[in-house]
């Protein structure tokens, strides 16, 4: 108690958030068996459920099925409607835990596969150990590519965004502008009026979906657009944002459309949707799942579901990543930790 009482009130206040999202998503969120104090190195430890597996173990020998079982890409219909109905499982299970950890007032910003794991029964949870590794690893990337605050260069750019992308982290634009601002590299980043929000999660969320879908492709065209981007953005002001934005979602569109053939239009269009370069024009994650669920049952059959008091993005969040207990413990500072600063 004396070390939760040393600590200060905005990671204290963060980490009841965590512990009250662990008790009352038991489902969709991984459990926390409480906390342990180690009286050696004086640090307060929250212990967390490991995890049983990952999505891309389970998705195996699907994947290649999905990504195309002719020569020309298209799904093999002998196995496209056990593929679909995997994926819409999967997809499901993934937005139901991302929307039992928003409702609950959290959000990451940077989802990855490894943040989700399941249980016995098949279903999905945010895996909040992996999730706060994950953070403070996108945050030392950071942190390893800025040089005292320094306008960063194009090479620089080039070096933080691979190094995130290796970690197989999905990082929201708004939130990556956030970080590198936090950093002192992007002083003007406000000028595009993005805030990370429950939006930003929404970005991540497709780019799961999307990277279970298409494969290595999509890194390959995210590692091009957010480095131009980011070159683009640090050289100087009014470059065309909108234009690059654009080119990038026709090249994942095609290779949705590649890929998937015209069967799954609906599906194709929300997830391009959530790409959105302006966060309050993306969908919810709700109607994320509602598409997903309609390769199951179509809607006119569907009289069991009703989603109400959807989140909306003034309602209050904390950002795990951008958080407390994510951020990194400056040089000057470890010579004098404390319960406090840790």
């Amino acid at each position: 108690m004396e070390a939760l009482s040393a600590m200060k009130d905005e990671k204290r206040a963060e980490l009841g958030l965590i512990l009250r999202a662990c008790a009352r998503q038991r489902l969709r969120v991984c459990r926390a068996y409480g906390l342990w104090y180690n009286s050696d190195d004086r640090s307060v430890y929250l212990v967390l459920e490991i995890n049983n597996g990952s999505i891309l173990e389970k998705w195996g020998e699907l994947r290649n099925g999905i990504v195309g079982a002719e020569e020309d890409g298209l799904l093999n219909s002998a196995i496209e409607d056990g593929v679909s109905s995997c994926f819409a499982m999967m997809g499901m299970e993934i937005c139901e835990a991302v929307i039992g950890l928003n409702s609950e007032g959290l959000i990451i910003g940077c989802l990855g596969l490894s943040c989700f794991s399941f249980d016995d029964f098949g279903r999905f949870y945010v895996d909040l150990s992996e999730v706060l590794v994950t953070g403070r690893k996108v945050q030392r990337c950071v942190a390893e590519g800025v040089h005292g605050g320094e306008r960063l260069v194009g090479p620089e750019m080039q070096l933080i965004h691979s190094n995130i992308l290796k970690l197989e982290a999905f990082v929201s634009p708004e939130l990556l502008f956030e970080l590198l601002h936090n950093e002192g590299s992007l002083p003007d980043c406000g000028s595009l009026k993005y805030t990370v929000g429950y939006s930003s999660d929404v970005w991540s969320l497709a780019c799961i979906l999307i990277r279970l879908l298409i494969g290595e492709p999509f890194i390959e065209e995210m590692v091009s657009y957010i480095h131009n981007l980011l070159i683009r953005k640090s050289e100087e002001n009014g470059f065309d944002y909108l234009g690059l934005y654009k080119g990038w979602m026709e090249k994942v569109s095609s290779l949705l459309e590649t890929k998937l053939g015209t069967k799954f239009v609906s599906l194709q269009h929300i997830l391009c949707k959530c790409l959105n370069s302006d966060p309050e024009s993306r969908p919810l994650v709700t109607d994320v799942w509602k598409c997903i669920r309609e390769l199951i049952i179509k809607p006119q059959f569907d009289v069991m579901v009703s989603f109400e008091g959807a989140l909306k993005e003034e309602n209050k969040c904390c950002c795990l990543v951008l958080g407390k207990l994510c951020q990194l413990l400056k040089e000057t500072d470890k010579g004098s930790e404390t319960p406090e600063n840790r």
